[in-house]
């Protein structure tokens, strides 16, 4: 189920060593920045976007680094010159249940930043972001 969130920011927790790609895209006057960064500072997304009819979009892939202990890391998705946006999952798994795919996507929501224009419409920003658990 979607869920709103007041703010700008969100926490990931993903696996050691998963391939990840991602997609944003946008319609609206102002351009919005996005960033994905892990607990220890290391940056994988630092992007910005600025179209007003979806004409333009962005695109990326990374390896999340191993780790020894094979703990799962948090990284910090930031959302520049949003004040809230709708999130949802979804996960895709096999026969036995084990998950393969993940996906996360993100509708933002900047009007608020312009209280003359308050339109709450969701549309100004999109990113999807898609973790797999094999690779190869």
């Amino acid at each position: 189920m979607s869920r709103i969130i007041q703010c700008n920011t969100d926490v990931l927790r993903i696996k050691p060593s998963e391939a990840v790609s991602w997609y944003a895209t946008a319609q609206s006057e102002k351009s919005h920045t996005i960033k994905l960064e892990d607990e220890d500072g290391h940056v994988y997304i630092d992007t910005e976007i600025q179209s007003i009819d979806l004409s333009k979009s962005v695109t990326g892939s990374f390896i999340t680094p191993p780790k020894s202990n094979g703990k799962v890391q948090k990284y910090t998705l930031t959302f520049g010159n949003c004040i809230s946006y709708i999130t949802d999952s979804a996960n895709l798994d096999d026969d036995e249940a084990t998950t393969l795919v993940s996906t996360f996507q993100y509708a933002c929501e900047d009007s608020a930043t312009d209280p003359n224009d308050p339109n709450y419409d969701y549309n100004d920003l999109f990113f999807a972001i898609t973790f797999y658990t094999r690779k190869g």
